[in-house]
């Protein structure tokens, strides 16, 4: 995996390596959006720019575009805080705490598997597993010192739905673009070798993690008494924007489903650096 591809972009221009990337990366996310794939305009010029990282392409994101990406999930993160949420989390403030902590203790537990039985490093493991917003935790992962690159595969590995977006229709698409390309720039032969041997094990662990969720919301439905549905996608892991509209079109209760996600998308915040730290003492011993 170490020699060089045949067809090799280090011999164009960087001029026509950019033109290249952003005319395919546009495209790219396009088509996903117009198929109805989630997250398009990360996912589609996050693989274009995997294919340009891999072929050899010399040009690599500005870290002020990263930020710009940052910036634009907590936008979107921050939307979401709504008076129906804040009114459904003063209601069952307690349960969702419960129900918050049960749902980050069971990723980190996932998380350790991984470490120990898939060779993911721990602190790629607990922002992989992290059940918090796709793009942010890729986001964090990379301010964390983390591999963003296997991060972003095993987030939206388990992601369903679609991504509504709330700010001006130019600036998302071009805010995800960013950061997709950034991460994928960073792909090389070596690396995603490295990520299609340990694919399996992402897959294993996003299933263990969807189905270790969808017990716990049988057990807190019955204490909320509320519907399983709704409690299910109040705690899945996958991302808030999609959980949210999944449970308008299924007719669940979407207060419900914001309020324990983005409760529970704080509480990473919050704490996802120091358990990633712990993951990686644990790995080592």
């Amino acid at each position: 995996m170490s020699q060089s591809p045949r067809f090799s972009l280090r011999t164009w221009p960087a001029a026509l390596q950019w033109l290249a990337l952003l005319t395919a990366a546009g495209t790219g996310g396009w088509l996903l959006g117009h198929l109805g794939l989630p997250a398009a305009w990360f996912l589609g010029p996050m693989l274009v720019a995997v294919a340009f990282g891999v072929g050899g392409a010399t040009i690599h994101m500005p870290r002020p575009a990263f930020k710009l990406g940052q910036g634009c999930v907590g936008i979107l993160v921050a939307q979401s805080m709504t008076l129906s949420v804040l009114l459904a989390l003063a209601q069952s403030w307690h349960v969702m705490l419960v129900a918050t902590a049960l749902t980050l203790a069971l990723s980190l537990l996932v998380s350790l598997g991984l470490v120990w039985f898939g060779g993911i490093s721990g602190s790629t493991a607990a922002w992989g597993m992290a059940p918090g917003a796709a793009s942010a935790m890729v986001a964090m992962a990379e301010e964390d010192g983390a591999d963003g690159r296997v991060v972003a595969t095993m987030q939206y590995v388990r992601v369903g739905g679609v991504l509504r977006l709330g700010l001006p229709e130019w600036l998302p698409p071009l805010a995800y673009g960013a950061i997709g390309c950034y991460i994928g720039l960073r792909f090389d032969l070596a690396t995603l070798s490295h990520v299609w041997r340990r694919l399996p094990a992402m897959i294993v662990g996003a299933v263990v993690l969807i189905v270790l969720c969808a017990l716990s919301a049988w057990l807190i439905a019955l204490l909320l008494g509320k519907d399983f549905l709704s409690v299910y996608l109040a705690t899945t892991p996958g991302g808030l924007d999609a959980m949210a509209i999944i449970a308008v079109d299924t007719r669940s209760d979407a207060g419900l489903v914001l309020a324990m996600q983005t409760l529970r998308l704080f509480g990473v915040i919050l704490t996802g650096a120091f358990f990633a730290r712990q993951i990686m003492r644990l790995a080592q011993r």
